[in-house]
């Protein structure tokens, strides 16, 4: 409501029967009442499952469910969005400009989930080349490509429908893998979300992953993992994976995978 009238506006909508939330730049926002309104009340705040769309696109956010409504975070609003944010630090206020851009975070700031959907022309020009193709096929048509430097302590897999082998620049990257050897590097997998997260630490935080510690039972790819959960976020799967019987409620995961289930749906049609 706040941006409305500007070049920054952008339409809100709700779809009941998909339980997506829908937002469209090239739209004005309609007013349902009560925005802008300021009340203190305590409220029980829950992660949000919903999905999220801008302009049709498949957005990951971390947003939590109060009331009946989303809230989500201002800067990864506005990131989507291109929306100028500021902080005062001497007036401990908050700006929002609609006649700038989203100052967006270097690459040492990106976290695990702000990489899906950004295309390996981008990863290139942020970490330079060459990439090092890996020598399998992750789910079928995916291939994975790292920096055997360490240059970047993650793996990133790309949809190859045509099985070209190579990206060819414009690929999005679907999925994000990342072992142990990452956690000195980087802190969080998604805002709020550490990286050494144990399950109690999950379960702490609020979400409810259901904890899979026979082998047979641990889903995806990973046949070789003793115990594995799953957490969901806006577009977003968060796979957890223990090896060698580690204890999930004190260990941290030997393996963590971050893909972006709306997206891969759009690319394979299902």
């Amino acid at each position: 409501m706040l941006v409305n009238g500007t070049d920054k506006q952008f339409s809100v909508d709700w779809s009941e029967e998909s339980k997506c939330i829908f937002l469209r730049t090239d739209m004005p926002y309609q007013s349902v009442g009560g925005e802008l309104s300021s009340s203190i009340s305590t409220q029980q705040a829950n992660l949000s499952t919903h999905r999220v769309y801008i302009d049709a696109l498949p957005i990951s956010f971390t947003a939590y469910e109060v009331a009946g409504n989303n809230y989500f975070k201002l800067r990864d609003l506005a990131s989507a969005l291109d929306i100028g944010i500021g902080w005062d630090e001497s007036l401990r206020r908050v700006d929002i400009s609609t006649t700038q851009s989203y100052d967006t975070p270097s690459r040492e700031e990106m976290l695990p989930i702000d990489y899906l959907g950004i295309t390996m022309d981008k990863v290139g020009d942020l970490w330079g080349y060459p990439f090092t193709y890996l020598d399998y096929w992750y789910s079928g048509n995916a291939k994975g490509i790292y920096y055997n430097d360490n240059r970047v302590p993650m793996g990133f897999y790309y949809y190859d429908a045509e099985f070209a082998g190579h990206a060819q620049g414009p690929e999005q990257i679907i999925l994000v893998s990342l072992g142990r050897d990452a956690y000195p590097r980087i802190q969080e997998i998604a805002p709020g979300l550490p990286l050494n997260a144990t399950y109690a630490d999950l379960l702490t935080k609020g979400y409810q992953p259901v904890l899979h510690t026979d082998p047979d039972e641990v889903s995806g790819e990973i046949s070789a993992a003793t115990a594995g959960c799953s957490i969901d976020m806006s577009g977003a799967r968060i796979n957890f994976y223990w090896y060698d019987y580690a204890d999930p409620y004190s260990a941290p995961a030997d393996l963590i995978d971050v893909y972006a289930y709306d997206l891969i749906r759009e690319l394979t049609g299902g």
